[in-house]
């Protein structure tokens, strides 16, 4: 995986223009499919799925877990979840009458919707990401203001779209709207999934 991470790393600078240039926001986007330096050129809706930054901090994240190596967190994973988690906690939408964050203007991959919020599969892999850059700065000792406003985002988290016990792919789609696993497949690596919602 070290090649693919260090692939991530060297493209930090060109996700960092993607939030600012698309976006007007801090941190870094990384777009769902990108030229070698980190440029988006995803083309039509698909530029609204924004799941790889989190996505990919799940993965560098465990490669923390199993080697401890504080070097490599420090030099190549830890930057990229901490921009990847700037950018979420200044793009996610306070709601000031529910208290809460929501995720809008983003969609789940192969599901084409833009005007339904909190896409589920980016919502997990977030919700692990904010948890892993508040350890990770505890354990570097660095980037408090940050795992602060992690805090308040995680403390305020939009609660998954469902229809009953159903989880939904985004908020707002009629029940049993599923053509695609991916749309959930967050909820197993993040470990998302409550078997108590369907013993069976």
């Amino acid at each position: 995986a070290d090649g693919a991470f260090r692939t991530l790393l060297m493209q930090l600078p060109g996700a960092m223009r993607n939030a600012r240039e698309l976006y007007d926001m801090p941190g870094a986007c990384y777009p769902l499919t990108a030229d070698p330096t980190g440029l988006e050129n995803t083309n039509g809706a698909y530029r609204f799925c924004q799941n790889s930054g989190p996505e990919w901090s799940v993965f560098l994240w465990w490669h923390y877990l199993y080697t401890r190596d504080r070097d490599y967190l420090r030099q190549v994973t830890y930057p990229v979840m901490r921009e990847v988690a700037t950018f979420f906690v200044n793009y996610l939408t306070w709601h000031e009458d529910e208290q809460l964050y929501h995720l809008e203007i983003s969609q789940n991959p192969e599901l084409g919707y833009i005007k339904h919020t909190d896409p589920f599969y980016t919502l997990s892999l977030l919700k692990y990401t904010l948890k892993a850059v508040i350890e990770a700065t505890g354990i570097l000792d660095i980037d408090q203001e940050l795992a602060q406003r992690c805090r308040h985002v995680l403390d305020h988290y939009p609660t998954y779209a469902r229809h009953g016990a159903e989880i939904s792919p985004l908020r707002g789609l009629r029940p049993n709207h599923m053509n695609h696993l991916r749309t959930l497949s967050g909820m197993f690596p993040c470990a998302e999934f409550d078997p108590e919602i369907a013993p069976e």
